[in-house]
């Protein structure tokens, strides 16, 4: 992709609603759920030939404040991360990241 956000076609913002947010100990969910919303975003586009970023705002108070101000959201939306999508320079391959000495079987002593 580019190495400029501003030509960048398209970027969502994954937001909370904490209006419809689970009650006492399911109320921190939503972060779980809105990274496997994202990660099937990420998925998608790559799946389409599409570029694709996943950037962190939240629990980052400075960025959730800014984003929040910047996109008008109203008061029950809490920004999670936002997916940055668009069209890669050239295709990349992906990394080899297998690595055995991190897998770890059993419990360690």
């Amino acid at each position: 992709m580019k190495s400029s956000f501003l030509g960048t076609p398209l970027f969502i913002f994954v937001c909370a609603d904490t209006t419809r947010m689970a009650e006492g100990q399911g109320k921190e969910l939503w972060i779980q759920d809105l990274s496997a919303i994202s990660e099937n975003i990420l998925l998608a586009a790559y799946a389409m030939g599409l570029g694709a970023c996943w950037t962190t705002i939240y629990p980052i108070q400075k960025k959730v404040n800014g984003i929040s101000r910047t996109l008008n959201l109203p008061g029950n939306l809490i920004p999670l991360n936002d997916i940055i999508i668009g069209y890669p320079d050239e295709p990349e391959q992906p990394k080899d990241k297998w690595d055995t000495k991190k897998i770890t079987y059993g419990i360690p002593n």
